[in-house]
């Protein structure tokens, strides 16, 4: 009778383990080669989606992110989805725009005329 005692008690510490996820940081001056820890963050949100699962959260560095993030599973396990969320309150931006910052020359008169390696559909200027 005593080690069918031991075993319900066992039983019922099993049951009630929760999964705990892991939490990953992406920062604009991370790399993707590095851990993801708040110290070494991933330079992409979505290296850190490729790496997520389910229970994982993504804290996202304040910043300007220049990617477009595509997210196969982020549904996780069954009640343990991936969440992806800014870092303390941190403005984040995620812009599917590119910056050109190749140098810029006079082609002619106030016109001016750089070279980027690759295509383009929309280009907008921002003037300061």
């Amino acid at each position: 009778m005593r080690g069918m005692g031991c075993a319900f008690i066992l039983l019922v510490a099993v049951v009630c383990v929760q999964v705990q996820g892991s939490d990953y940081y992406v920062a604009t001056g991370g790399s993707d080669g590095s851990a993801g820890t708040i110290g070494s963050p991933f330079a992409t949100i979505q290296h850190a989606a490729d790496v997520a699962a389910g229970g994982d959260t993504i804290y996202i560095r304040g910043g300007t992110y220049r990617e477009a993030v595509t997210i196969s599973d982020a549904n996780g396990l069954a009640g343990s989805p991936v969440t992806f969320t800014n870092y303390n309150g941190e403005y984040v931006r995620i812009s599917g725009t590119m910056a050109i910052t190749s140098g810029w020359s006079v082609h002619s008169g106030s016109i001016y005329k750089t070279t980027i390696g690759t295509d383009i559909w929309h280009m907008w200027l921002r003037i300061r």
